[in-house]
């Protein structure tokens, strides 16, 4: 099924899902053509958070919420708490409107900003509309948005957490900033990072005691979990 809203927008149906897209983006178009997008790590990183029975799910650079749908939707999944951070207004709009038509917007919490190794403003550079999901903190960003350690945000001790971070290179300050949530839990974690960055985080994960367990094209899994590590 599929209705348009603009001439722009439109609405596609996949199995029980419906997503808001932007034909101009290039994330939607694959999702209108195919009815998925990143198949192979959506179906590990759901495997794991079934069967590590994770309680919540933080989905950062969440764009207009693809894995988060796809898990809140996901009937063996019920239970988990879900929070979404997208500072990009576009994406964020898109974001809502596709929680909204999903019924979902009582169950996932959105949060506005960055998340970041500091609590402040930080330089954003909002891509073009080809390719949206690519917006990111740089410092030749020519907007601002407002940013967040995301360790004086979310409370979690004896959790099992899913982290999802797509950041565009930001990953590093992620980290950073998520060391407590990192250390007081058990977590999985899926995170796109780059070989300019990759050392380094790696680096970062293993002195917190995680353990790399996967790699799917440029998505990197960690976990402290010792059954999987």
């Amino acid at each position: 099924m599929r209705l348009a809203v603009s001439e722009r927008f439109f609405v596609r149906r996949v199995d029980d899902k419906l997503f808001l897209l932007d034909i101009r983006n290039r994330v939607d178009r694959h999702i209108d053509f195919s009815g998925c997008y990143e198949a192979e790590q959506v179906s590990y990183f759901t495997k794991l958070i079934r069967q590590q029975g994770c309680t919540v799910f933080l989905d950062i650079g969440a764009h207009w919420g693809y894995y988060t749908i796809l898990l809140a939707l996901n009937p063996e999944l019920r239970g988990i708490e879900f929070h979404a951070f997208e500072p990009d207004k576009i994406n964020r709009y898109q974001l809502y409107a596709n929680l909204f038509i999903n019924k979902l917007e009582q169950e996932v919490n959105v949060h506005e900003y960055g998340v970041s190794d500091f609590n402040g403003t930080a330089n954003f550079h909002s891509y073009d509309e080809t390719n949206r999901g690519k917006s990111r903190i740089s410092p030749q960003g020519q907007g601002a948005i407002k940013v967040r350690r995301l360790d004086d945000e979310i409370v979690a001790n004896n959790e099992v957490v899913a982290i999802k971070i797509d950041v565009e290179g930001h990953e590093i300050g992620v980290v950073d900033g998520m060391q407590q949530l990192l250390r007081n839990n058990q977590c999985l974690l899926q995170i796109e990072s780059f070989e300019n960055k990759f050392p380094v985080l790696l680096k970062q994960l293993e002195s917190l005691g995680y353990s790399q367990i996967k790699v799917i094209n440029q998505d990197h899994y960690f976990t402290n979990i010792k059954s999987l590590a």
